[in-house]
């Protein structure tokens, strides 16, 4: 495929790979009569068309915060179709957002007394904290959470004197972590087991949280899928629906970022290609090595190390290193790859102005 001449840095989403990815959620979890919920986490990227193309395929979202909420609400996206996490709520917004009908996920004591105190009837979720399951060093690294509730019991005892509120999901989310579908599966059986201990018969679903690694190098949808379901089959709870909360899955792989080399210096024999755009473009993969790029075909003499740095004044903004590869050239347009997820959210506005975006049908 032929480079772009359009004027870089930009980036390009393939709308028709977001449609893709989300459909592939989707059909596992509707299948054989299923009604499971693959809930796009927003903070992947909320640019607006991909929201769109999600909303169109009758989709689910899931926000962190209240101007996530109204990214979506503007969009005109359904409140039954929303599920809200997050930690920092006014009672005005909560009010809001309950009497809408979507489904909230408490994370802490205090939100769970300011929803009781607005004496509205309601449906919410409780996020559990589950650090004492983490017991395998192999499997994770980080072992302690700031967020969710520890004391189920207490809070359990709590929500029976106020009959308008419903406890109907018990949700827990690991990060930092590894992502084998063995963690996932970990997660749905001690919710069950909460869910049995404490005799929860008004819970009808479990939400495992997100952090999926799909790719053919890595695992599919289904291993995810069929580890949780697997669960629920063994314990005799088909009856709960499944809520899943992919972002990174659904987006990566929709991204493209380009920019060109401008200038080259040496400098103490290392060769540096300054390019127009910046790592600050790309601020989930600072620090890494970027190694999914293609650079225009060159038949220049092979340069044994090779910077490729941003435009900024900062140090630390090298986009990518490359070893034995022909010298680049002033011109030479560089197109990175897989860059659809937490990318284009996290841009600030330092030196260098936001990319545009391109899109993809």
């Amino acid at each position: 495929m032929p480079f772009c001449k359009k004027i870089t840095p930009y980036y390009e989403f393939n709308l028709s790979s977001v449609k893709e990815n989300y459909s592939n959620w989707k059909s596992i979890c509707t299948k054989n009569g299923r009604t499971d919920i693959p809930a796009y986490s927003i903070k992947a990227n909320y640019n607006k068309k991909i929201l769109k193309t999600i909303k169109k395929l009758d989709g689910f979202f899931e926000v962190c915060s209240y101007l996530e909420y109204q990214y979506l609400k503007k969009i005109g996206i359904d409140s039954k179709k929303i599920i809200v996490n997050g930690t920092a709520f006014s009672k005005k917004n909560l009010k809001k957002i309950l009497k809408s009908g979507t489904l909230i996920i408490a994370d802490s004591e205090e939100i769970i007394k300011d929803i009781c105190e607005l004496n509205i009837k309601c449906s919410i979720g409780l996020r559990c904290n589950l650090d004492y399951i983490k017991t395998d060093k192999n499997t994770f690294f980080n072992k302690v959470s700031r967020f969710g509730i520890t004391d189920i019991e207490e809070i359990i005892s709590f929500l029976l004197k106020y009959k308008k509120v419903n406890l109907i999901c018990l949700q827990a989310h690991f990060s930092g972590n590894t992502r084998e579908p063995s963690v996932f599966k970990l997660i749905a059986e001690t919710l069950c087991e909460i869910i049995l201990h404490y005799n929860l018969k008004n819970i009808t679903r479990i939400d495992i949280g997100g952090g999926y690694k799909v790719s053919r190098k890595y695992w599919d949808i289904r291993d995810y899928y069929e580890s949780v379901l697997n669960v629920l089959k063994e314990k005799q709870m088909e009856y709960l629906k499944i809520i899943f909360e992919p972002g990174n899955s659904i987006v990566r792989n929709c991204g493209k970022y380009y920019t060109t080399i401008i200038d080259i210096k040496k400098i103490n024999e290392t060769v540096y290609c300054i390019a127009n755009g910046s790592i600050i473009h790309l601020p989930f993969l600072k620090g890494k090595k970027i190694k999914n790029c293609r650079i225009q075909n060159s038949k220049n003499k092979k340069e044994e190390k090779q910077y490729i740095v941003g435009s900024t004044c900062k140090e630390s903004d090298i986009l990518t290193e490359l070893t034995n590869e022909p010298a680049l050239k002033i011109g030479s347009v560089i197109e990175f790859n897989n860059v659809g997820a937490y990318s284009i959210n996290e841009i600030p506005k330092f030196i260098i102005k936001k990319p545009k975006v391109y899109y993809l049908k």
